[in-house]
């Protein structure tokens, strides 16, 4: 759910503004009403560019992976930065340098160890050394003797060679060559300093990586907070009465609404505080349990709700799961992640636990869903003679497809339930109708599907005919003549047709997309049965078939379970923030609620 919020404004003499700001920042409970544009301030430009200076030169630290951190560093911090951007520098120029020695070097080598002096001795006295290079083919159809051709080196199917005499005709193809500016042994040696020099920039930034994160993180987080300071100081305040007055509006959860009121009351600061009203595109914070907790990453790599409206985390958070496990449909890859995140959880990172917990009930719905579905890293347990008794249990094909179609139309549905629902909260009762019709469309449908298929022959047949008319009799009524409720009547049934098209077409196309939890399911489990076969094949290998027989199993089940678990996890994202949000009829647009603090 979304956490009720609160709108303040607060009217604050200027020689007071900056103290106050203070106050409300070690507070740390508003959010910031934040202006449009971009700040002029030369105050705030300068410590923008520090964080920039500080943040890529933690980038450059985070390069190199150690595990011993201390905050030993001595001198200025910018002195720090500084010298890490020197050495980036450095190391850049160096690196593009040894590309353009080692193209050197490849273009040197073919000529080997010369002296340009002792050539150009030998041109002072009229002798004329010329090189070449031509292909191997054409330099084989002569003797390289008798034309006084000495052949340097071969590299590929290209020959380089020199001459002091006119070519040949059959060598006129030869393509002459400059000889390079540089010997062999300068470019090597070269390439063996900047190297040197790259080892000692490497040792630096290593020591530095294990002395100066801490401090430059440190350091990161005050100005961070002395910018956050600075842009609605100069920002996100509106000065009036020729700036004597700073107006300054914000939001605060109604949860951290006792405190504020009671610091504004202890510092007899004048401020208005009212209830959100609608369109004040208040930011978000969401409360939910723990458990839906752990799925609103997900939710949020589409869109948070604007306020107003339901927040959706909780009604996709247990579709999420069974659609996952659907998708990989293999308990022994289910048990996998369940241990495996188990396992991990046990080193105790508190920023990886929720994830982690994800991955444990995700495991777990794999697990579940594989044992209902008689799968097992590939194996069919339905195939298998041991459970003959209970063969029957397991979910075969068919049943599989027509599951995901039910459950397909179970959370479209259910997705309409929470549209009428997100309609009456947002609009009124009126403005619900027109979706509560199509509910009592779908609804009238599936008992139609039911009469005809189970009650084909039963005496009450043309009484469920009637409440079947009836029932899409009310929805027809309700989708036509509520759609705009309070507009002009013909325009709404004109929209109310165009939905009964839209939704329609809309709901099979939705209903067709739940398929891929079918194809997935059995995708992976064919996967992992081709892994199994190869691996019998290779069992047959004389002396090194169990040897064999091991490696294919353990990595082809590896790949599997990690290409199979990435589109379990991104198809049913597709589906919950595609299908079930469209139906629900989520706008989302939500901006994250983020209170002006320096404790963060």
């Amino acid at each position: 759910m979304i956490a009720p919020m609160m709108k303040y404004t607060f009217v604050i003499f200027h020689s007071h503004y900056k103290k106050f700001l203070e106050d409300v920042q070690n507070l740390g409970t508003l959010h910031v009403k934040e202006a449009e544009g971009k700040s002029d301030s030369e105050i705030e430009k300068s410590v923008r560019n520090d964080i920039s200076d500080i943040e890529e030169s933690l980038t450059y630290l985070a390069e190199v992976e150690t595990e011993e951190v201390t905050d030993t560093a001595k001198g200025d911090w910018k002195k720090l930065v500084a010298r890490i951007k020197e050495l980036r520098t450095q190391e850049d120029h160096l690196k593009v340098r040894l590309e353009e020695l080692e193209t050197e070097l490849n273009e040197t080598s073919v000529w080997g160890e010369f002296s340009k002096e002792q050539i150009a001795k030998l041109e002072e006295v009229g002798i004329k050394i010329i090189f070449y290079a031509i292909k191997n083919k054409k330099l084989a159809a002569v003797n390289p003797e008798d034309h006084g051709i000495t052949v340097i080196n071969t590299k590929g199917d290209v020959s380089y060679f020199m001459t002091f005499e006119p070519l040949p005709d059959k060598l006129l193809s030869a393509v002459e060559t400059e000889l390079p500016d540089a010997d062999l042994g300068e470019v090597e040696k070269d390439i063996d300093e900047a190297n040197k020099t790259l080892s000692k920039i490497a040792e630096e930034k290593e020591q530095l990586a294990q002395s100066a994160v801490i401090a430059l993180n440190n350091k990161l987080k005050v100005l961070k907070a002395q910018h956050e300071l600075i842009m609605v100081q100069y920002q996100h305040t509106t000065h009036v009465a020729d700036g004597n007055l700073k107006v300054l509006e914000g939001w605060v959860p109604s949860d951290k609404q006792k405190e504020l009121d009671a610091f504004l009351e202890r510092e007899d600061i004048l401020y208005a505080s009212e209830a959100v009203e609608k369109g004040d595109n208040a930011p978000i914070k969401l409360i939910n349990s723990k458990f839906a907790r752990l799925f609103e990453p997900i939710g949020e790599l589409f869109s948070l709700p604007k306020y107003g409206e339901l927040d959706l985390t909780v009604y996709f958070a247990p579709f999420f799961m069974l659609f996952f496990g659907f998708c990989l449909g293999d308990a022994g890859y289910g048990l996998v992640i369940l241990l495996g995140t188990t396992l991990a959880k046990l080193k105790k990172n508190p920023k990886m636990k929720p994830y982690l917990t994800l991955g444990q009930l995700l495991g777990a719905s794999t697990f579940i869903m594989g044992l209902l579905f008689g799968n097992i890293f590939g194996v069919a347990l339905a195939e298998q003679p041991i459970f003959d008794g209970i063969k029957d249990m397991f979910l075969n094909s068919e049943k599989v497809f027509w599951l995901s179609i039910m459950v397909g139309g179970v959370q479209v549905i259910f997705g309409n339930v929470i549209k009428v629902a997100n309609k009456i909260k947002q609009s009124g009762f009126v403005h619900g109708l027109s979706t509560i019709g199509w509910l009592v469309v779908f609804l009238t449908a599936v008992v139609a599907i039911v009469s005809s298929t189970l009650l084909k022959d039963s005496p009450h047949q043309g009484m469920l005919s009637t409440i079947v008319n009836i029932g899409l009799a009310v929805g027809g009524f309700l989708i036509l003549f509520f759609q705009n409720p309070g507009g002009n009547i013909f325009a709404g049934v004109a929209g109310g047709l165009w939905d009964v098209y839209s939704t329609i077409t809309g709901v099979f196309g939705d209903l067709l997309s739940y398929i891929r939890l079918f194809a997935l399911g059995v995708s992976s489990t064919i996967l992992g049965l081709v892994v199994n076969q190869m691996a019998l094949s290779a069992l047959g290998v004389d002396y090194a078939g169990p040897i064999l027989f091991v490696i294919v199993v353990v990595l082809g089940h590896t790949a599997n379970l990690a290409i199979s678990s990435l589109g379990s996890f991104v198809h049913p994202m597709r589906l919950t923030l595609v299908e079930f949000y469209k139906n629900a009829g989520f706008s989302g647009g939500g901006k994250e609620y983020k209170p002006f603090s320096n404790k963060k």
